[in-house]
């Protein structure tokens, strides 16, 4: 049974499980020199994630007694979540380096807010969803 929920929610583990990687790495191996490399290996991973899910098969499924439903919405609302933040990332990063804000952490916690969206979208789904546009803003 734990087997089954744990690979229901493989996408979000994989993403928190990079970003906690990802910060010790750039914290430990030269922070600020790292980060355009965190920049695109974030959009990478995120981007990838978002095949990921949105190739899986159709169907619904849910993990943890029903708390967590991966649904067709809750697959395209995570896919969207996920493709506009590496968007947004690499969109951002050269504006970022023009003026001199380019830093390691920018797409790490990135990282980690978007694994607490996609988890959110699920789990409540309107009402988490709105209240992620809501922090956003």
């Amino acid at each position: 049974m734990i087997s089954t929920d744990i690979n229901i929610v493989l996408p979000e583990i994989t993403l928190a499980v990079f970003s906690m990687a990802a910060l010790m790495i750039a914290v430990y191996g030269g922070k600020d020199r790292l980060a355009g490399l965190m920049f695109w290996a974030t959009s990478g991973i995120m981007g990838l994630l978002g095949l990921w899910l949105a190739f899986l098969e159709p169907g619904s499924s849910s993990a943890f007694n029903g708390s967590f439903i991966n649904d067709g919405y809750a697959r395209f609302a995570k896919v969207v979540i996920l493709f506009g933040a590496a968007a947004m990332l690499l969109l951002s990063q050269d504006y970022l380096e023009k003026n001199k804000l380019l830093k390691f952490e920018f797409p790490i916690f990135n990282c980690f807010g978007n694994a607490r969206y996609d988890v959110n979208g699920i789990c409540w789904r309107f009402d988490g969803i709105v209240y992620g546009i809501r922090v956003t803003i």
